[in-house]
């Protein structure tokens, strides 16, 4: 199971690699470096919570173990990503926890990109930002199985869709059916 992890892990390093090159074209104001940086940072996080939730009990391991598939909104929503990733493609916890890291990483590029372009900023309010971007819990709380990644890549996608919303409608919806299918009652 060890290998199939180590695989998986590879194949989710790829795809974000990937998706930050892509993201840089749309977005050049994205610096590609830092958010390859960034996102083995959080995959590290990834396996901290991992290893954290078998020690002392998480939602993780209810969404992981008593998932089951019912195409609704809250928490059925996470049991079924849960079921098609564990039960279908019989990926272990572990593998599992790489994929919902990457879902829960890509909230911090968007976000760096919708507020970069509503500054005007200097180079000292740049680094400082870098630095806040690789603050431990900005990472932890978004890189396991859950909610909390995928609400966070859905409200900064809609604040991204927000600064041009007439070229960005994909991101408008896509943040918004994200954050209805979490939480519909904060949607």
């Amino acid at each position: 199971m060890i290998i199939i992890d180590l695989i998986v892990l590879w194949i989710v390093i790829k795809i974000g690699f990937k998706i930050i090159k892509k993201l840089n074209k749309s977005f050049p104001i994205l610096p590609v470096k830092l958010f390859k940086y960034l996102l083995l940072y959080h995959l590290f996080f990834s396996f901290v919570y991992c290893m954290l939730s078998k020690v002392k009990e998480a939602d993780s391991i209810a969404y992981y173990f008593g998932s089951r598939f019912e195409l609704k909104m809250g928490t059925a929503f996470i049991d079924s990503i849960t079921f098609i990733l564990s039960d279908i493609l019989h990926l272990s916890y572990l593998s599992t926890f790489w994929i919902f890291g990457l879902i829960g990483f890509f909230w911090l590029p968007i976000m760096y990109i919708s507020i970069c372009e509503n500054m005007v900023i200097s180079k000292r309010i740049l680094q400082i930002f870098h630095c806040i971007l690789f603050l431990p819990g900005i990472n932890f709380y978004t890189s396991n199985i859950g909610k909390d990644g995928i609400m966070a890549l859905g409200i900064t996608s809609l604040m991204l869709s927000l600064n041009r919303i007439s070229n960005r409608k994909k991101w408008f919806f896509f943040g918004l059916f994200l954050m209805f299918m979490i939480r519909p009652h904060i949607c």
